[in-house]
């Protein structure tokens, strides 16, 4: 069963501040005292409070628009955000030897597609010398990155433990 998903108005008024204020908080914005973002971001915490992947693209995009609309002189291309190929096998390149030949072929496909449309795709390897999927995850998350396209894993009964409720993910082959 899904339960209700936390918004930042509920923190807002169980905090008995005003949303945007929620909103700096969770951004860790330096014009909040520390105190009133760590007392904030607590509280999501408590509450259960995740960030809504399509909603924070979605507001992304809105800012972009925003400062595209203000500097319309301004021909620069247009950013809305990085997408990860992720990948897991036991060397950074692996996935591109041999078989992977066709999947080289997609990461350049999505690479290119995703250009198209104002996004950057960056590699992201697993295996990292001490990287864990929790910290994976942080990084990933904290670098802005809600995309995850997923690289078909080196085995066929292969399996990460991302965080995936923080993320839109696309796997291919098995």
């Amino acid at each position: 069963m899904i339960g209700i998903r936390v918004t930042q108005q509920d923190i807002a008024a169980r905090a008995g501040v005003h949303v945007t204020t929620v909103s700096l908080a969770l951004r860790n914005h330096r014009s909040l005292p520390p105190v009133t973002r760590d007392k904030i971001q607590r509280l999501a915490k408590e509450m259960g409070y995740s960030p809504d992947p399509a909603l924070s693209a979605l507001m992304a995009y809105r800012r972009g628009a925003k400062l595209i609309r203000r500097n319309a002189a301004s021909r620069a291309a247009k950013y809305y955000g990085t997408v990860a190929w992720v990948t897991n096998y036991p060397t950074r390149d692996g996935w591109s030897a041999g078989s992977g030949t066709c999947f080289a072929l997609y990461r350049d496909s999505a690479a290119e597609r995703l250009a198209q449309h104002g996004y950057r795709l960056e590699d992201f390897w697993l295996r990292e010398q001490g990287l864990t999927a929790k910290r994976a995850s942080q990084i990933l998350f904290s670098r802005g990155i809600r995309g995850l396209l997923i690289c078909p894993l080196p085995t066929d009964r292969g399996h990460l433990s991302l965080e995936w409720k923080k993320f839109s993910a696309v796997s291919f082959g098995y």
